[in-house]
């Protein structure tokens, strides 16, 4: 079962899948059409609704941000709710006999993840020594990455 960190590399990803489905297959499939050829059959598996499913407000992302604004937020409260929104979706899973925690159905595979601790995790700040560092870059780029 994996945790908070394991869904973050899942994610960059499945950011990574989209991007090349986006570069390779969508945009040669629109390329072929404007020169007449035929791509009906042509199909590929479209990883959006599993990166809506993370990243929407109401989704996995969405949700843990939330739970951490409430001052007393907890990871069940999370679960709970992330359940509750998600419940219909195709992409997530709350198997029964995963009491704290639920699946989601990537692109390669479908991945059980564990919230234990993921209020803490998803609360961790950068240090101030990191942040004043990144603050006094001299690429304005670099600087402007944090408030």
């Amino acid at each position: 079962v994996n945790s908070f960190e394991q869904l973050c590399i899942n994610l960059a990803n499945e950011q990574l899948q989209n991007h090349y489905n986006d570069y390779v297959f969508k945009r040669d499939v629109e390329e072929c059409k404007a020169e007449g050829i035929n791509v009906d059959s042509v199909e590929f598996a479209d990883n959006a609704p599993c990166l809506d499913l993370i990243t929407n407000k109401m989704g996995v992302l969405g949700m843990l941000d939330e739970e951490c604004a409430i001052g007393n937020g907890s990871d069940k409260g999370f679960l709970d709710k992330v359940t509750n929104q998600n419940k219909k979706n195709p992409y997530f899973i709350r198997p029964q006999l995963l009491r704290e925690g639920f699946c989601i159905k990537h692109y390669a595979a479908t991945v059980q993840y564990t919230v234990q601790s993921w209020i803490e995790k998803n609360k961790d700040q950068i240090k101030d020594d990191i942040r004043l560092c990144l603050r006094s870059s001299k690429c304005a780029f670099v600087a402007a990455l944090l408030p």
